[in-house]
């Protein structure tokens, strides 16, 4: 994979925002067979930073400054509650976790409670994570109402 092939070669990074995200209406699977929020919300960026941690932690010890990994949360994340809400054996399965939009939060719930726990673990090592929220983008959907753009 191209994480993978990263990790072979990169000597440092510096930053890492993962910006890349699904919303979608319809239920699709990646090629391993993961529902496609799970795939690329969650899943994606798990495996992106621990190909690069090697490369992350070189960049704070060459230059004893923080390496920084941010990736992109949501305010739908408040739909969900509290962690024992997040049921994590549904999450591959959105049928089971409210729908697409309840998949889409729960998701992003879960890539939020990820970074929180590699902040903790990876903080005296310098490597410093951060999930944020952009806000709603300004777009007919959100101004109007999401069901004009997603009908399910």
């Amino acid at each position: 994979s191209g994480a993978e092939e990263s990790k072979v070669k990169c000597a440092k990074v510096d930053a890492l925002y993962n910006i890349a995200g699904v919303l979608t209406s319809n239920y699709t699977k990646s090629e391993q067979g993961f529902e496609s929020h799970y795939a690329v919300n969650l899943l994606a960026n798990y495996v992106l930073i621990t190909s690069l941690l090697p490369c992350l932690m070189r960049t704070t010890s060459d230059t004893e400054q923080a390496a920084m990994v941010v990736t992109m949360s949501s305010g739908a994340i408040n739909s969900v509650g509290t962690a024992k809400a997040l049921d994590v054996p549904t999450l591959p399965n959105p049928e089971k976790v409210g729908g697409l939009m309840g998949a889409y939060a729960k998701t992003k719930f879960a890539v939020t409670a990820m970074f929180a726990a590699l902040a903790d673990e990876y903080k005296s090592a310098g490597v410093l994570f951060r999930a944020i929220d952009p806000g709603t983008p300004p777009t007919r959907c959100a101004a109007e109402s999401i069901t004009i753009c997603m009908h399910w």
